[in-house]
């Protein structure tokens, strides 16, 4: 993690007003009817999954919980031409939604086996030949249920997508409105599904264009630490993958440190998926000698959570060159790498509140399965090998004591 002690509490007024989810794709599909590439704001980042039996590929896109009382209004916008003029070229589009027997939550999944299928309801929108560049709406409803899952499905020869997008909204029983999810983003569902995925509702009528669910810290915005420990440009980035690092901070204002925001880099640029780690908040056991040898340390454990996916938001930054010492080794390297990432945490369920200097350890969770946190790395990206290795980076100034790890 490139930072170490940066407990930054962001405070948001929330305000907001309207309905449809917003949606986005784009496909190549070359002479032999395979996507070639593509992507779009959909299930697992945007992949496209193929049906052998029918030959359809599809992308799903999440719709808030089944609701069999509801309805469903979409609007479809995409341009299409030839991948190769002058080949032959033709195109079927189909809008998809799962059935009313397909549930699994907002942890689950679109029906995405090819055993699935006899849970997807299909509606066809175009079959057609691609002669040129040419874009298509369409207006369409599903009037007997509000479904889990929506998709795109497309199959054919020889075609581009471009510019595809899909606004879908459910009319139901409960109204939907903006919901800030701790991830910092904001989707468009019903209150009750809203708590469901740890987002805070944004009230009737509000809309995710205006709803401040951004969870990025950024110099100059509020804090509730002693200072922003920003990251030094040309710093020493220290590894985390044979032991738990720790710092100091100080709580500069009572109540709830619910934001969290620090840096992460990454050895030699190999940078690695963040399935989740471990926080632990720990008491702060004071330096005995002042401006001896001794320094202060880590002492009882006050507060831990895991953060999984979806419960954090990793952004790239600026490239800057970086050193890199690993504590295991006791060896260091000059202009290591250049690649680092901030970390943002946004509204902690039940968050650690106190005032004073504590101390903040990151970690894995421990690949028994329980709650207590162990020495663990980013190496092993909790549990998983992989051959890049992440660290805590210096910082311009700090406050107390000096980042600590076991030995």
């Amino acid at each position: 993690m490139r930072r170490n002690k940066d407990a930054l509490l962001v405070l948001i007024l929330l305000c907001g007003t309207v309905q449809a989810t917003q949606d986005t794709f784009f496909a190549t599909v070359n002479t032999q009817g395979a996507v070639a590439q593509g992507g779009g704001s959909g299930y697992q980042g945007g992949q496209w999954f193929f049906y052998p039996s029918s030959g359809w590929w599809n992308q799903w896109f999440y719709n808030g919980p089944l609701d069999p009382a509801g309805k469903k209004t979409i609007n479809i916008s995409v341009r299409i031409r030839p991948l190769q003029p002058g080949a032959p070229s033709r195109i079927e589009l189909a809008l998809n939604w799962s059935s009313s027997q397909w549930s699994t939550g907002t942890t689950g999944s679109p029906p995405i086996k090819a055993s699935d299928e006899q849970f997807i309801v299909r509606k066809t929108l175009l079959s057609d030949q691609v002669t040129g560049s040419k874009a298509y709406g369409f207006a369409t409803e599903i009037s007997d249920l509000c479904p889990e899952w929506v998709s795109i499905d497309i199959r054919g020869t020889n075609f581009v997508i471009e510019d595809g997008s899909i606004d879908h909204v459910c009319v139901g029983t409960e109204p939907q409105q903006a919901c800030c999810l701790p991830d910092g983003t904001c989707v468009s569902t019903t209150a009750a599904d809203c708590l469901r995925r740890n987002g805070i509702p944004q009230g009737p009528g509000t809309d995710c264009s205006q709803a401040p669910c951004s969870c990025r810290w950024q110099e100059g915005d509020d804090h509730k630490m002693h200072w922003p420990q920003t990251p030094k440009s040309g710093g020493l980035d220290i590894a985390f993958n044979s032991a738990m690092l720790a710092d100091d901070w100080r709580c500069s204002r009572t109540g709830p440190v619910d934001d969290l925001h620090f840096w992460v880099s990454w050895s030699q640029n190999k940078t690695v998926q963040v399935p989740g780690f471990w926080v632990t908040v720990y008491s702060d056991v004071p330096d005995p000698d002042g401006k001896g040898p001794l320094y202060s340390e880590p002492g009882q454990a006050l507060w831990a959570r895991f953060f999984g996916p979806g419960d954090f938001v990793l952004r790239d930054m600026p490239r800057d060159a970086q050193g890199w010492f690993d504590p295991a080794t006791g060896q260091w390297k000059r202009d290591d790498h250049t690649s680092w990432q901030q970390i943002d945490i946004c509204r902690i369920p039940d968050p650690f509140k106190y005032i004073g200097w504590r101390w903040t350890l990151g970690n894995c969770p421990p690949s028994d399965g329980s709650s207590r946190a162990v020495p663990t790395s980013t190496t092993t990206t909790c549990g998983t090998p992989s051959p890049a290795a992440g660290g805590w980076s210096f910082a311009i100034r700090r406050p107390g004591s000096r980042s600590t790890w076991p030995l």
